[in-house]
């Protein structure tokens, strides 16, 4: 009998032996700060971008109502995106993120690209997002500078981010509601404006026929 295959070798696998779970480095050295609302609240804030306040109404008049369909392809998308994450976050809380899972089941050198491709695209979203505050002000303060305004926002999301994390999350919660009650407040006006402007005698052409009176799709 060969040394290899003898009962308590080296080679041979203990009785009791287990996968040991993946240790991500990132993870060392961190506590949870957040709690679960301002987890939810910061999550509902993300999703809820500048695009919607800003870039929507060009949107619908460049494509029409059809534009619907475009946001329920890409919502379905998203969701089974966000599910497959969650499935994974909850296997293994991780401060990587999809890095770290790509990392865990794929490779070093494709966590490499997603890790890299995420900071390109933050930064130009970011870019995107810190500019929109200079058309909103605009409106307001048509004399003053668009780039002071978005400077002034881009300090106040970095002091944000430097802050302890109980401070951030607490920002982050009162950012995010804020967007939640401008959605709120937007929805309820469109519908007073729809379905009682004309009793109000609003001079409106908002009417739940715009939906196929041009067309569906008129471009």
């Amino acid at each position: 009998m060969s040394v290899g295959s003898e009962s308590g070798s080296p080679d041979s696998p203990p009785a009791d032996s287990t996968t040991a779970p993946y240790v991500e480095r990132g993870d060392i050295g961190y506590r949870q700060s957040l709690s679960s609302l301002q987890m939810q609240m910061i999550a509902i804030g993300g999703a809820v971008g500048v695009g919607l306040f800003l870039g929507l109404g060009d949107q619908l008049h460049s494509v029409g109502p059809g534009l619907v369909l475009s946001y329920a392809v890409v919502g379905v998308l998203v969701y089974l995106l966000m599910r497959a994450l969650g499935e994974m976050s909850v296997y293994r809380p991780t401060t990587g993120a999809f890095v770290s899972y790509a990392r865990e089941f794929v490779g070093p050198r494709f966590a490499h690209l997603t890790g890299w491709l995420y900071v390109t695209v933050a930064i130009l979203v970011g870019i995107a997002e810190i500019s929109a505050v200079g058309v909103y002000t605009a409106y307001w303060f048509p004399n003053a500078p668009e780039w002071l305004s978005a400077l002034v926002a881009l300090c106040l999301v970095f002091g944000s981010n430097i802050l302890t994390v109980r401070a951030f999350g607490l920002i982050e919660s009162v950012a995010a509601a804020i967007k939640v009650i401008a959605i709120v407040l937007f929805l309820v006006t469109g519908l007073l404006v729809v379905f009682l402007g004309g009793p109000f005698g609003w001079e409106t052409e908002a009417s739940v026929t715009n939906l196929w009176s041009g067309g569906f799709l008129p471009h």
